[in-house]
C-alpha cells in the first residue's frame, strides 16, 4: 500500500495523469475500488490513497505476479536497497530484457 501511495505522490508531482496501477495484491485492489471497512486496520492510508486515485484519474488492475515479471523483479530490488525513494528515468539495465518479454505477452508458469 506504501508502494502504491508513493507512486502516486511521485505521479502527481509530475503532473502525469490517466494513471494504470497494476498490483499482484489482491487485497489492495479491493479495498482501493470498493473502500475499506469500518475496522480495517489500513483505513487511513487507503483513504489517502482513495483521494489520490481521484486527483489523477487513476484505475486499478489486479495483475498476477506472473503477468508482470518486470515489476516484481524491480519490486525485489527496491526492497533491497537502503535509500528511502529511487526514481528511474529510464529502465533498469537489469530488466530491459524483462521489459521485452512481458510486453511480447510471454507466459510464465506459477510457481
Amino acid at each position: 500500500m506504501w508502494g502504491i501511495y508513493r507512486g502516486l505522490t511521485v505521479v502527481l508531482e509530475e503532473g502525469l495523469r490517466e494513471i494504470i496501477v497494476e498490483t499482484d495484491f489482491t487485497m489492495a485492489e479491493e479495498l482501493l475500488t470498493k473502500g475499506p471497512p469500518p475496522n480495517c486496520p489500513y483505513r487511513s492510508i487507503v483513504e489517502d490513497l482513495c483521494h489520490l486515485i481521484q486527483r489523477c484519474s487513476c484505475t486499478i488492475q489486479h495483475k498476477m505476479r506472473e503477468a508482470n515479471q518486470c515489476a516484481d523483479k524491480v519490486a525485489k530490488m527496491g526492497a533491497n536497497q537502503s535509500d528511502f525513494l529511487v526514481v528511474v528515468e529510464e529502465p533498469l539495465v537489469e530488466v530491459r530484457s524483462q521489459i521485452l518479454a512481458d510486453m511480447l505477452g510471454v507466459a510464465y508458469r506459477r510457481l
